[in-house]
């Protein structure tokens, strides 16, 4: 996916704002947990880059694109993972 995130001559960069609180090792299916995240990076970006053109060159400048991932435990139970944009 850094592909998707450098700056290219018809888009500026997406900066990537990591935010990983600390997890406990958790039982899962990695490939198909991989492809999840990905498919979700790969919405994220396209909606960006979608935001983007009905953008002016100034207001992108003024609010460059980021996508800020987060992670924690929620209830010891459950891990989340969030992907946000800034609003």
């Amino acid at each position: 996916m850094q592909h998707r995130l450098k700056d290219k001559l018809e888009r500026p960069a997406i900066a990537v704002i990591r935010d990983y609180g600390h997890l406990l090792q958790v039982e899962c299916y990695p490939g198909q947990l991989n492809q999840v995240l990905m498919n979700i990076w790969v919405n994220a970006i396209n909606a960006l880059d979608e935001l983007n053109l009905k953008r002016t060159d100034l207001e992108i400048e003024e609010n460059p694109r980021q996508i800020t991932i987060r992670t924690s435990v929620n209830d010891s139970q459950w891990v989340e993972i969030a992907l946000a944009k800034p609003r």
